[in-house]
């Protein structure tokens, strides 16, 4: 139960800080003007589409927001880093808490059921049956 509640309660501290980023591949100034980087606001070129996650290190943020207030994210900054010692989507950050509280609730169930059946077997050892 103590991991069910845990789980719950961390997940919803970390999502809380989460925000709306896009990851961004700088360009320089003569590919921006060719793929619609600086003269459309972003910083080079659009990787996928806007997510939201929890970001650890500030340097990876460029400058700049976009048209739904998402902020721009250098990708050659993640690579380097190592994405994941950077950066983590709050949609991986849900599912292994769900996993989590899935697991717990089935050792919860499987624990109640052994704790029932011997306390059959028990009352049945007792009445002489």
């Amino acid at each position: 139960m103590l991991v069910f509640i845990g789980a719950w309660v961390a997940s919803g501290i970390l999502t809380h800080r989460a925000i709306l980023v896009q990851r961004i591949e700088p360009q320089d100034a003569a590919s921006n003007d060719l793929f619609g980087g600086e003269s459309s606001g972003e910083p080079g070129t659009r990787i996928g589409s806007p997510q939201r996650a929890l970001i650890w290190d500030s340097a990876v943020y460029l400058s700049g927001t976009g048209p739904r207030e998402e902020r721009f994210i250098s990708e050659v900054y993640l690579k380097s880093k190592g994405t994941y010692s950077v950066y983590l989507q709050e949609k991986t950050l849900l599912f292994f808490r769900d996993m989590m509280v899935l697991v717990s609730g089935l050792g919860a169930l499987s624990l109640g059921t052994l704790w029932w059946f011997l306390g059959r077997f028990r009352t049945k050892q007792a009445l002489g049956s």
